[in-house]
């Protein structure tokens, strides 16, 4: 029979809501009281239910990541690896969808307010249509987002400024020498979701134009279903006449 609640309370010597409080709220109890409620549990080999837990504080401890590309992208990889290095410790898991498409995003925002299964909604990278989130907002789950094209709707956001970046790169490479500079980028159209990537194109454009007069841009567009994207672009790059040098 799995040990109780109140078996922990017999044992360390404490109320039931001691206990309750050593897991729930672990800061507000004395170390020596907390010490003796987690070696009681440990020995009568208790364990905390986490649904209870979580059906108590309406809380389900769980945040939902929504990434464009595989986890496995350098990117993303390092988002996950980040969020999980701050939100582990908190008792917070982790759940990544993989949202390829608007429609997949629409539904996955129709089935979250239904659910009501994660605390809180990470985007990362692609855009979101605000009436999508409105339902969010309404159950207060808060959305983040990570480099997102548009920040309306969001709870809050970061993101790279995609004009000053491309700004230092394009004024680096004018320092150097270089005129004819050439940006690689994916095809605007055909775009399964608004990404934030989008956005460099233009911000390079207007960063050489800000940079220098005599710099010529060159912009490759290499089209998204291709299978080897590094292979097209080279390619294109081969047949630029006359070719650029950065």
């Amino acid at each position: 029979m799995k040990p109780t609640t109140q078996d922990v309370a017999n044992k360390a010597g404490v109320s039931t809501a001691t206990v309750s409080r050593t897991f729930a709220h672990p800061d507000k109890v004395l170390q020596e009281t907390r010490e003796k409620v987690m070696t009681a549990a440990q020995e009568l080999g208790f364990t905390i239910s986490r649904s209870a837990s979580a059906l108590k504080s309406q809380q389900s401890f769980r945040i939902a990541v929504l990434i464009s590309e595989p986890v496995a992208t350098w990117f993303n990889s390092h988002i996950c690896r980040a969020l999980n290095d701050v939100l582990q410790p908190e008792g917070y898991d982790i759940c990544t969808y993989y949202i390829p498409d608007v429609t997949n995003r629409r539904q996955l925002f129709e089935e979250i307010p239904l659910r009501h299964n994660v605390d809180a909604v990470v985007v990362s990278s692609f855009g979101v249509d605000v009436m999508e989130i409105e339902d969010l907002r309404r159950l207060d789950i808060p959305l983040i987002g990570i480099n997102v094209p548009v920040t309306q709707g969001f709870s809050a956001t970061i993101g790279i400024d995609e004009y000053a970046s491309m700004r230092l790169v394009v004024k680096h490479l004018h320092d150097l020498g270089h005129h004819r500079v050439c940006f690689v980028c994916s095809e605007l159209k055909h775009a399964p979701l608004p990404y934030s990537a989008d956005l460099r194109s233009d911000a390079f454009l207007r960063a050489c134009h800000d940079v220098g007069e005599s710099i010529e841009p060159l912009l490759i567009h290499v089209p998204r279903e291709v299978d080897e994207p590094e292979n097209y672009a080279i390619s294109q790059l081969l047949t630029c006449s006359p070719r650029p040098t950065a």
